[in-house]
């Protein structure tokens, strides 16, 4: 799991599909805009990005939304196409009136929760 929030942080990034990579530098770009790149992420200025890599990284997303991931409800979830991979979901779970953050999770991986609400959406 990485917590992004930074534009060196997004030029670290290494073998997302490119439509993933455009997905967090645009995000990032916007809560830079509006929040400064030198925030406090972890004192809800903001947010940031955050990008699964494997299951095993929702056992850690408690402590970060205080649920279940099959609990949360999202403000939106986006399904973002791949060539030659495996789509991404994008999902942004909203903490406070101005922080939030925006998960990207393989789609295979995307708890069912998440996918439900990405086609009752479309």
């Amino acid at each position: 799991m990485k917590k992004i929030w930074t534009k060196a942080q997004c030029h670290e990034l290494m073998g997302l599909p490119p439509p993933v990579h455009v997905k967090i530098n645009e995000t990032v770009a916007i809560l830079n805009f509006y929040y400064g790149e030198n925030r406090d992420v972890d004192k809800n200025l903001g947010g940031y990005v955050l990008l699964i890599e494997s299951e095993n990284n929702f056992e850690s997303l408690k402590a970060i939304f205080h649920e279940e991931i099959e609990n949360l409800t999202a403000e939106y979830v986006d399904i973002i196409s791949c060539e030659n991979t495996s789509a991404y979901v994008c999902a942004q779970i909203v903490l406070s009136d101005d922080y939030s953050v925006v998960m990207l999770i393989p789609r295979p991986i995307t708890p069912n929760s998440l996918l439900e609400q990405a086609n009752s959406s479309s």
